[in-house]
């Protein structure tokens, strides 16, 4: 019985060592986007106050801008869930129309969220797209896709929120 455990556990090992090898340039990902009622500039305003994310971020625990907004600018990141607390790079940013930021996943893979925010007939729209690179990817594809969508509307919404409550309360001190 003890033996028949043994070479179970070296047939998984190696599986998932073949995974790990195979799946190294795998990509995954997600987007949504939603239009909001406001001019371009204000909701790129909420989007570039990054110490301000958990006011309006489902699941961000922390998010701390090291120094400038820039690409190359450390963000310190806490999401809830994630398995690291390793620090995420800003990839892109360029105001007011797209941010980029990346970090390490599991499996030695690569994991971000992209803002890219455009004009249109509204005001604004912003596209958020949540994207894999590694072995991470090769599992999401299979397991991820619905959850991201879900987590993305929950975002979207939350954002929405954020923008009425953020012009309300501008409003008021007028």
């Amino acid at each position: 019985m003890l033996k028949k455990i043994a070479v179970l556990l070296v047939v998984l090992g190696l599986c998932f060592a073949l995974m790990l090898l195979t799946t190294g340039d795998s990509h995954f990902e997600v987007q949504s986007h939603a239009s909001f009622p406001l001019p371009q500039e204000e909701v790129w305003q909420l989007l570039a106050e990054v110490d301000g994310w958990p006011d309006w971020w489902p699941g961000m625990e922390e998010a701390r801008l090291v120094g400038a907004l820039i690409a190359g600018s450390e963000i310190r990141l806490r999401l809830k869930g994630m398995p690291t607390n390793d620090s995420a790079l800003l990839k892109l940013v360029s105001s007011p129309n797209e941010l980029v930021w990346e970090g390490p996943g599991v499996l030695g893979s690569r994991a971000g969220t992209r803002f890219l925010l455009e004009r249109d007939a509204a005001g604004s729209r912003l596209t958020i797209q949540n994207f894999v690179r590694g072995p991470q990817a090769f599992l999401a594809r299979f397991t991820g896709e619905e959850a991201f969508v879900k987590y993305q509307q929950k975002l979207l919404e939350a954002l929405g929120l954020a923008l009425q409550g953020k012009r309300l309360a501008a409003g008021k001190k007028d």
